[in-house]
């Protein structure tokens, strides 16, 4: 499977984004 690292860090930060706009009881750091 070939995957593209640009597509993987634009995922990665649409992610982060969200997660940090959304407090998700879930997810604990």
């Amino acid at each position: 499977m070939v995957v593209d690292e640009k597509l993987i860090a634009r995922h990665l930060a649409v992610v982060d984004r969200i997660l940090r706009s959304v407090p998700s009881p879930g997810v604990g750091h």
